[in-house]
């Protein structure tokens, strides 16, 4: 186990400061991420006054001793492995873009070490930025492992960071492809609902009323099948929430199409379509029916405009065709 520790004394002009913002300023020199710096808070990390603080938003006063202990848990190495060639959309000295397929976890979590996005990465003897640790190199953002698309890997620290403000800032564009069940009304809108762990299973996320992390989702409906069982909606996440789009549109009640932990999939299916029009297709389609089709940021070195957009996944395809034709 590898630790560092920075000591700090607050200013007079940094009084009233929150506690992980004035980490965050201190310790840009040191390429340490806001998001890290909040995790060490929670995990009882941060001394003010040699008193333990476990609240970012503590408020700090002019000649507070303020003391950081960042420990990197030493783990074995990440396996690396040659699977399938990465999709690689754009590359270069500073970031890749890469097409995501369904399957594919983005990085190693418990209980799952290989097979990941970053075992092939590693494998491909790429340089990744440091920011996300020694368990996370690289990864800027995630899809989840059946939702198939765009994502951004930084190749060093200062695009990551960059980065990974362009998406604290919202000004880093990520759009989705969705088939749901149903015709949302209004066609076009937003879904504005906090959204925090389940209270009956812990791996999943619900919309919650109070508290929770604020969830912000655009939509606009692009076309309407077989008068209304199905429709296909262009989604815009303003915020990154786990399962955002997934959650958000379950509560309204349009589910993803094959989502196995939000959709009733099964019971839609028998409900919405006779027993001779349930085909194998349909009923084989076993995840969400989910792809992030578009990304658009701007470049941390060039300061360049990125977008980047690709066909509709050939699975998606099928069943739109499949809609459309019957």
């Amino acid at each position: 186990m590898n630790k560092k520790t920075y000591q700090f004394t607050v200013a007079k002009d940094s009084s009233s400061a929150r506690l992980d913002k004035f980490l965050a300023e201190n310790l840009k020199a040191e390429l340490i991420s806001r998001e890290r710096i909040k995790k060490a808070i929670i995990a009882e990390q941060v001394l003010v006054n040699n008193q333990i603080i476990t609240s970012n938003k503590h408020k700090l006063a002019a000649e507070d001793q303020v003391e950081l202990t960042l420990i990197q848990e030493t783990r074995g190495p990440i396996l690396t492995e040659h699977v399938a060639d990465l999709n690689v959309i754009y590359e270069d000295d500073d970031l890749l873009v890469i097409n995501k397929p369904a399957g594919l976890t983005v990085h190693p979590g418990a209980g799952h070490h290989q097979d990941t996005l970053l075992n092939i990465l590693l494998a491909s003897n790429r340089k990744l930025s440091t920011i996300g640790g020694a368990e996370r190199p690289g990864i800027v953002h995630r899809l989840d492992k059946n939702t198939s698309g765009l994502l951004v890997v930084a190749k060093n620290d200062e695009a990551h960071l960059d980065l990974s403000r362009q998406l604290a800032e919202r000004s880093l564009t990520r759009k989705y492809l969705a088939l749901v069940w149903g015709m949302l009304k209004p066609e076009q809108g937003e879904i504005d609902l906090n959204i925090a762990r389940s209270s009956t299973n812990r791996k999943l996320m619900s919309v919650v009323r109070e508290g929770g992390k604020t969830a912000l989702t655009y939509y606009q409906t692009l076309e309407i099948f077989q008068q209304g069982k199905l429709s296909l909606v262009e989604c815009s996440l303003a915020t990154g929430r786990t399962h955002q789009i997934r959650v958000h549109l379950s509560h309204l009640g349009h589910s993803i199409f094959g989502d196995p932990e939000y959709g009733h999939q099964r019971r839609k299916l028998l409900q919405h379509f006779k027993e001779e029009e349930a085909t194998e297709q349909l009923f084989n389609f076993k995840r969400q029916a989910l792809q992030a089709y578009k990304l658009a940021f701007i470049h941390p070195r060039s300061k360049e405009e990125c977008s980047f957009a690709i066909d509709v996944d050939p699975e998606l395809q099928q069943l739109i065709d499949f809609l459309t034709d019957n």
